[in-house]
């Protein structure tokens, strides 16, 4: 149940397919504006911000126009079938998520 995840970043000579990560140039979402929640809903491309990349090309987000307590919700980003899962309530929820 562990999310294997990969750093982002310019820093990371690891990872420098990752550097500069947009949503808008992965695979099919160049042909989305309004990315669908599974629970219901949507949130413009726009207002995600990905911070962590998995080996197939996904990425957790931040999800820029919904805060609660003055902190980002987060989101994972399916990029093959552009849809967001996953909803948590902020960063340190899904860092203590492989935790659980």
């Amino acid at each position: 149940m562990i999310q294997e995840v990969s750093a982002v970043g310019d820093r990371n000579k690891k990872n420098l397919s990752n550097q500069r990560l947009s949503l808008q140039r992965m695979t099919s979402v160049e042909t989305h504006k309004m990315i669908n929640i599974r629970e219901g809903g949507s949130v413009e491309i726009g207002h995600l911000i990905p911070f962590s990349l998995d080996r197939k090309g996904n990425a957790w987000c931040f999800i820029a126009n919904q805060m609660k307590n003055e902190e980002y919700k987060v989101a994972y980003f399916d990029s093959r079938n552009p849809k967001l899962y996953g909803i948590m309530d902020n960063f340190n929820q899904w860092k203590g998520f492989d935790k659980q």
